[in-house]
C-alpha cells in the first residue's frame, strides 16, 4: 500500500478545500432570479417589432398601425389579464458557509498531533539512548569484573594446591617427629632402665 507523505496530504486538502467553497457559493446564488423583471418589460404596448413607419412620398411620417392579419388586442386586454409568470422556486435554505473549512481545520488538528507524536518519539528515543549507554557501561564493568573474579579464582586455586603442598609436608614432618618422638622415648626408657 503506498503512503502519501505529508506534501501531498496538504495539497489533497487544500484542492478539497477549493472544491468545498465554489460548490457551497453555486448553490448559494440562484441562478433564475432576473427572469421576472425581464418578462415584464416586455408587456409594454407598442407597435410589434419589425414594423418602422416609412415615409409617403411627401415625406411625412404613416401613421403606426398593425397588419390586417394580425389584429391588436381588444381594448383593456392587458388591464384585465395579467401575463402568467411561474411561481416563483422555492430554494432549500442552504446552511451558512462555515467560516473556517472543516478539512483544513481537521488537517491541523492532525499536523498538531503529529507534532506532539513526533515530540513524544524524540523523547523516548532519547531515553532508549541513555538505557543503552547505561547497558553497555554496565556490560563493560560485568566483564571487567567477571575478568577479576576469574584471576581472584585462578590465584585462590593456586593458593589452595600451595595449601595442599604444605598440608602434606606437614603430615610427613608430623609422622616423622612421632617417629623421631618414639624412638626418643624408647632410648630413654631404656637407659632409665640401664641406670637402675
Amino acid at each position: 500500500m503506498n503512503k502519501l507523505s505529508p506534501r501531498n496530504l496538504l495539497v489533497a486538502a487544500a484542492l478539497f478545500g477549493i472544491a468545498a467553497e465554489s460548490a457551497w457559493s453555486e448553490e448559494a446564488t440562484p441562478s433564475v432570479a432576473a427572469a421576472p423583471a425581464e418578462q415584464t418589460a416586455s408587456s409594454t404596448t407598442g407597435p410589434a417589432p419589425g414594423y418602422a413607419p416609412t415615409p409617403n412620398r411627401r415625406g411625412y411620417a404613416q401613421s403606426w398601425r398593425q397588419p390586417p392579419h394580425r389584429p391588436g388586442p381588444p381594448p383593456g386586454y392587458y388591464d384585465h389579464f395579467r401575463p402568467y409568470y411561474p411561481p416563483y422556486r422555492q430554494y432549500r435554505s442552504v446552511p451558512a458557509a462555515p467560516t473556517e473549512n472543516p478539512l483544513s481545520a481537521k488537517l491541523k488538528q492532525t499536523q498538531e498531533q503529529l507534532a506532539a507524536k513526533t515530540s513524544e518519539l524524540n523523547t523516548a528515543n532519547e531515553q532508549l539512548a541513555t538505557l543503552q549507554a547505561e547497558k553497555e557501561a554496565t556490560r563493560v564493568s560485568l566483564q571487567q569484573a567477571q575478568s577479576e573474579t576469574a584471576l581472584d579464582m585462578e590465584q585462590l586455586s593456586v593458593v589452595m594446591e600451595q595449601m595442599d603442598i604444605l598440608n602434606n609436608v606437614l603430615t610427613e614432618l608430623k609422622a616423622r617427629l612421632d617417629v623421631q618422638n618414639t624412638s626418643l622415648l624408647g632410648a630413654l626408657q631404656a637407659a632409665a632402665a640401664e641406670n637402675n
